[in-house]
């Protein structure tokens, strides 16, 4: 059965509550950890929510897209302008204030339509990541990945970013190489979809 946003969503929390509380035992510093699901934004009529966003050393913001959401929105185009709203507006309409580091991420949960998705509207995808309309005083990552719902295991592959487009294979090997590596269960399930968007 396909992976949903809450599922996703309840295990990147469990990550960012183990991986903060290892770098505060780990370090000479504290990092108070803000979790917030839903969190809304209201820039001027220009109103939104993040799926999630995590505060800590550096903030993530996260858009989040199962097999479902990606059935029912009309394209594309629909999924890019609420990822580009929130990155646009989120901070000017609430009360958070950006960290030094912030990164965006436009993540899916890891399905046959998913992976064909992403690499049927590419191009849309691979310009979303080079944008930088933002107005912020942060160093900005962006980047559209897909994510499994496990918590011990839930290493993003990356599709797109300001540095990688999977067309081009990721880390001087094929985007199919990169996915058995970097996550061999979701290869495993998927070898075959990831293998035709590779050639």
């Amino acid at each position: 059965m396909p992976t949903s946003e809450d599922e996703l969503t309840n295990a990147l929390i469990q990550y960012h509550k183990r991986s903060n509380e290892e770098l505060n035992e780990s370090g000479p510093e504290t990092y108070e950890l803000g979790i917030f699901t839903e969190e809304h934004y209201n820039h001027y009529g220009n109103r939104g929510v993040v799926d999630l966003f995590v505060s800590e050393w550096q903030d993530h913001l996260y858009e989040l897209k199962s097999e479902h959401a990606v059935r029912k929105a009309t394209g594309a185009n629909e999924i890019i302008r609420q990822f580009n709203k929130m990155r646009k507006f989120f901070y000017k309409g609430s009360d958070h204030i950006p960290a030094r580091d912030v990164q965006f991420e436009l993540c899916f949960t890891p399905s046959e339509l998913t992976f064909r998705h992403l690499a049927e509207n590419a191009e849309m995808y691979a310009s979303v990541v080079q944008q930088y309309d933002m107005d912020l005083s942060a160093n900005v990552f962006n980047c559209v990945s897909i994510r499994p719902d496990d918590p011990e295991n839930i290493r993003p592959i990356i599709m797109f970013s300001e540095r990688v487009d999977f067309r081009d294979g990721v880390a001087s090997r094929p985007f199919s190489d990169y996915v058995k590596h970097t996550q061999p269960e979701i290869f495993k399930e998927h070898a075959g979809v990831i293998k035709a968007i590779s050639d």
